[in-house]
């Protein structure tokens, strides 16, 4: 019986591993021949998760740098988007009641989920406000 190694390297075919960006071909899933920890993120695309939660479905909010100093707020839930100075333009906190005999004092706040578990695994919800 022949070496097992000699009969494998007769029957070797030329195989391509990644892709070969000069030819187009290949099955590699980076579109680009440079190192993606190399290259330069756009800073419109970078987000930050924040300690809030969007005021219109409860999901968590990201932010982003704006033009002029501000923030841009989006849920990563619903897609709802806002911008300003801070959270308070999306999120629960800045949820307030409009009786005049009240004040306008917020009725909610973005706090920590004080029990997660698998059904409500949230790490940050709305409560309530005690007056």
């Amino acid at each position: 019986m022949g070496n097992v190694n000699n009969a494998a390297a007769g029957m070797q075919k030329d195989a391509k591993i990644g892709k070969s960006y000069g030819e187009g071909g290949g099955d590699s899933q980076n579109l680009s021949p440079q190192s993606k920890k190399m290259r330069a993120r756009d800073p419109g695309t970078l987000f930050s998760l924040e300690d809030h939660v969007c005021r219109h479905c409860f999901g968590r909010l990201v932010s982003s740098a704006d033009a002029g100093g501000t923030r841009r707020y989006l849920c990563s839930n619903c897609g709802a988007s806002a911008t300003g100075p801070g959270p308070d333009v999306l999120c629960a906190c800045g949820v307030r009641l409009k009786s005049s005999a009240l004040g306008g004092r917020p009725v909610l706040a973005c706090m920590p989920n004080p029990a997660p578990t698998a059904e409500f695994p949230s790490l940050f919800v709305a409560g309530g406000v005690k007056s």
